[in-house]
């Protein structure tokens, strides 16, 4: 499951996370934590994409967004998981 948290800085969004992933065992990402996963930042991007799929059947994340650009990442790889469903009925 892929839950997006959206808010302001120092609004509660990792409090709210916190309790969150006490519930549904889930790992946590804030902003642009992502580029942590590789050396490179596109390749960290990708491969953070990548991860946001496989979240609808696989493992929980938890993506504190608090910038806009962040915001279209969630929201193209919901996009292209809903045609993709689409397509399939």
């Amino acid at each position: 499951m892929l839950v997006a948290i959206i808010g302001e800085n120092c609004v509660g969004k990792s409090s709210l996370a916190d309790r969150i992933s006490q519930t549904i065992n889930s790992c946590i990402y804030t902003g642009k934590d992502y580029l942590r996963l590789k050396k490179n930042p596109s390749e960290a991007l990708e491969c953070f994409k990548t991860m946001l799929k496989e979240s609808v059947e696989g493992e929980n994340i938890i993506y504190l967004i608090t910038e806009q650009d962040h915001l279209a990442c969630c929201l193209m790889v919901r996009l292209k998981l809903s045609l993709q469903l689409i397509w399939k009925q």
